[in-house]
């Protein structure tokens, strides 16, 4: 550390707040040229005597649902590169849906690695993370954010663009919403909001709501109810204008991709809707009614926020940030 301030010129209480992404008040070309100075010299920060100095390890945690879905590889890069912005790296964790133990599990061996901090985006076992996040270490929930809960959460919001969407597509005259939800979700609380709003959106406007469940633990039974579902509204749709509204992106992918094989139009009488944030990488869904997400904004503002808690400590009050989302 001597040797880097000495090249720069600066002293190695500088070089450390840089080290430790402490930039309040360093100028730009002072951050380049430590930046410049450690490549050429190839210095590496010693992390256990690091630990050993500041009680803290760099590390973070990050759990997550297994099953890879369309948002988890964006979440996961915009939380990394800002971490490694900061100095920090992320230790990811998959669990499974409703296993509470082996969640519990998982997240004490994050704990015994000395992560700093933690990053939830499961949706569940949130007392168990109040409780974590009161006595341990900072916790931050992510995405699947359930109400009223006394830890930082993160998530984009749910109840009004589904409402606003539902009561723009009534507005051009479909007299019917479908709203499609899968068996293994239909419990969790941002869905539960979405089909609330979509609910309302039906009620205020006297059209008419209808439930649909899919069983999704069999992925070629799922296919095929799915494909039975599209199918059947296709038809009743020059009877009935109708809507397909989808509560997940996995699924609305799944639904677009079979129309696209079927051959089917999007029209005033049949359109797809739902939440997702891949519509500008997938021209082909053009015409299908999207909620976009701003998934890696979500993740970047989570790790922020849980390094501010980190750095400052646990408030009082807890902060809920609510992203806004863009209907396309």
């Amino acid at each position: 550390m001597k040797d880097i301030a000495r090249l720069v010129g600066v002293s190695t209480t500088t070089v450390s707040r840089y080290i430790n992404a402490k930039y309040d008040f360093m100028s730009e070309e002072t951050k380049d040229q430590i930046a410049k100075a450690i490549d050429e010299t190839g210095y590496r920060l010693n992390k256990t005597a690091s630990t050993l100095k500041t009680s803290k390890s760099g590390l973070i945690g990050f759990i997550i649902m297994s099953g890879l879905s369309i948002r988890t590889p964006m979440l996961l890069n915009s939380i990394c590169e800002y971490s490694a912005k900061h100095n920090k790296k992320i230790v990811v964790v998959f669990v499974d849906y409703k296993n509470e133990a082996q969640e519990k599990a998982r997240a004490y061996d994050l704990v015994d690695q000395q992560v700093d901090g933690l990053i939830v985006a499961t949706g569940q076992n949130t007392e168990f993370y109040e409780k974590l996040g009161a006595e341990t270490l900072p916790v931050v929930l992510l995405d699947q954010v359930p109400e009223n809960t006394t830890l930082d959460t993160v998530m984009c919001k749910q109840y009004q663009p589904a409402y606003d969407a539902s009561s723009t597509l009534i507005s051009k005259g479909f007299e019917r919403v479908l709203y499609v939800v899968t068996q293994a979700t239909a419990d969790i609380s941002f869905i539960v909001n979405r089909q609330r709003a979509v609910m309302d959106a039906c009620r205020d406007n006297e059209r008419v709501f209808e439930k649909i469940t899919i069983n999704d633990r069999a992925e070629e039974a799922k296919n095929q109810a799915l494909k039975e579902l599209i199918t059947r509204t296709y038809d009743e749709c020059r009877l009935r204008r109708t809507v397909l509204f989808f509560t997940n992106g996995t699924l609305m992918y799944d639904a677009i991709l079979l129309c696209n094989t079927m051959g089917l139009r999007y029209s005033t009488n049949f359109c797809i809707c739902g939440y997702e944030t891949w519509n500008k990488y997938f021209p082909f869904i053009n015409g299908a009614y999207t909620i976009t997400q701003p998934i890696a904004e979500m993740g970047r503002q989570a790790a922020e926020l849980l390094f501010q808690r980190i750095d400052g400590g646990r408030a009082e009050t807890p902060r809920h940030i609510e992203l806004d989302c863009t209907i396309i």
